[in-house]
């Protein structure tokens, strides 16, 4: 049974000091797929506890109501929010020039943005329908991580700057697989490992003033999760996701989390590969001589 190695919060008084100071000096951090589920969920907490919020999704309707929700709400933060296929590059590359235009800088970079398609046996998937969720799953994600990594690599080096985190939202299922589920586990498995990638680039370039980290939210009650009987409600998910992020540091780069308490210790032992799991520090050419 592979056990998950959580990093445990910090006390209450060291994390209300942290939030506290993050209200002071707001973070800015940019969701994509903010329109629904923990996307949503994710913007509404970071604004409530301070931060500067920038989201995109594709359903304008439903990204104007974020939008009012959380400008009604939290009135002295910036908060902007843009329409963005992430799926499209040409979408991704406005939506860089338009957070530019804020002024702004990205200290929390979350690729969220995602979608499930109908389950099934594996070699029964319509060719469109695979290809459909590689797309959104992994080669928007991918789009995200080229338009606004570079930016934040050369910020995280200017003085007084804040430890920079790019997230990618993995899941249970690229941790575990599923009979019904090879294509979005085969799309998860993908975010992990370009953070896992990323992760080995800055430590090995030295840079210790930026992580990139795969995180599996938990079994959260959203458009892909609707049982609500084995799903947490996402605004009490948020509240503990959101003080989770705030609290790493260095030491959490390239290491696959999860939000604690957001998965059943029974799933978790079924899981292949163990949460927690960090990156090698050492990187061998692939060989299969022992010579």
């Amino acid at each position: 049974m592979s056990r998950a190695q959580l990093i445990k919060p910090r006390s209450t008084t060291i994390l209300a000091r942290q939030l506290t100071a993050g209200s002071t000096n707001p973070l800015t951090v940019l969701v994509t797929g903010c329109t629904s589920g923990i996307g949503k969920a994710l913007v509404e907490e970071f604004a409530r506890l301070g931060h500067n919020v920038i989201g995109c999704g594709r359903r304008l309707e439903n990204l104007k109501t974020v939008e009012k929700n959380v400008n009604a709400n939290n009135p002295t933060g910036k908060h902007f929010f843009y329409q963005c296929d992430v799926g499209k590059y040409e979408s991704v590359c406005e939506l860089k020039e338009k957070v530019n235009s804020t002024g702004l800088k990205v200290d929390i970079l979350i690729a969220n943005a995602g979608i499930s398609i109908k389950g099934g046996r594996l070699y029964e998937i319509d060719v469109s329908e695979f290809e459909r969720i590689i797309q959104i799953n992994i080669t928007s994600v991918f789009y995200t991580f080229k338009a606004f990594v570079g930016d934040m690599v050369k910020e995280s080096n200017e003085p007084n700057a804040p430890l920079k985190k790019i997230i990618g939202i993995s899941s249970g299922l690229a941790h575990s697989t599923s009979p019904a589920a090879g294509p979005y586990s085969t799309t998860k498995v993908g975010v992990e490992y370009m953070c896992k990638s990323m992760a080995q680039l800055f430590y090995f370039e030295g840079n210790k003033n930026i992580i990139s980290v795969p995180l599996a939210p938990g079994v959260v009650t959203s458009e892909m999760m609707t049982d609500t009987s084995v799903s947490i409600p996402t605004n009490k998910w948020s509240k503990t996701a959101v003080p989770f992020i705030l609290n790493w540091d260095n030491s959490v780069n390239g290491s696959s989390q999860i939000t604690p308490n957001a998965y059943s210790k029974e799933y978790q032992s079924t899981w292949i590969i163990p949460a927690g799991l960090p990156i090698s520090t050492k990187v061998v050419s692939p060989s299969a001589n022992d010579d």
